[in-house]
């Protein structure tokens, strides 16, 4: 995707092409080449930039029904979302009369949400659940991209009580999220659970990361209840 094309594109594209672009580039990309996790990590940076343009359309719109606020987002708007809907359900009633000559996975795979929808929602959630910590993301990135990994800096930890044990989940949140909507492999998802821990963490070591989520973290979705309870 060329440098200028993310600024170029509606606000609520810009999540999803960067999807594309990267699911495209995915066969190539190789997490133990240094340059390669720097432009990962720059492509998060404007992800994180689209999910919180996604927070705050939600957290202004329809903050107890944060999946639908999503979804008109993404959809560009509640009547793009309604028309894309009635398209839809036009769509099955016009194969019903065919029958079972259309296999049921075919249908149910047939959605106005990305097949990626309900991970981003949760994302967005955590990050309206954590706006404090959800501001830091951003320069958590900077520093991810410019320090740890560009220059071989020191571990999050160095980072001081600015940075937050709760910061560094949301961004790994943000780094699963994007990797496995994007299909990226097993080692780019260890890469996403040991933020700021370090490449030699992620090289050496095959195995995966214990779940490191804050003890106050919800067990399940937030964003599949209906409200979101803000702290």
């Amino acid at each position: 995707m060329p440098e200028h094309t993310f600024w170029t594109l509606p606000q609520e594209r810009r999540l999803q092409r960067l999807v594309v672009e990267l699911r495209e580039a995915g066969a190539i990309l190789d997490v133990t080449q240094r340059a390669h996790r720097l432009l990962v990590v720059d492509l998060l940076f404007l992800f994180a930039l689209g999910l919180l343009g996604a927070c705050r359309f939600v957290s202004s719109t329809a903050l107890a029904d944060p999946q639908e606020a999503l979804l008109s987002y993404l959809l560009g708007g509640p009547e793009q979302k309604r028309a894309r809907r009635n398209q839809l359900a036009q769509f099955k009633a016009a194969l019903e009369p065919i029958g079972e000559a259309v296999p049921t996975e075919v249908l149910s795979a047939v959605s106005v949400e990305p097949p990626y929808f309900d991970a981003l929602a949760e994302t967005v959630t955590r990050f309206l659940r954590r706006p404090r910590d959800a501001q830091r993301i951003l320069r958590f990135l900077e520093w991810w991209s410019q320090v740890q990994i560009g220059l071989d800096g020191p571990a999050a930890t160095q980072l001081g009580p600015g940075y937050a044990e709760v910061t560094r989940k949301l961004v790994s949140d943000l780094a699963r999220t994007c990797f496995e909507a994007s299909g990226l492999g097993a080692e780019w998802l260890r890469f996403a659970d040991a933020t700021g821990d370090g490449a030699d963490h992620v090289v050496a070591d095959g195995t995966d990361r214990p779940d490191t989520r804050p003890a106050d973290a919800p067990a399940k979705s937030d964003a599949k209840q209906g409200q979101l309870k803000l702290p």
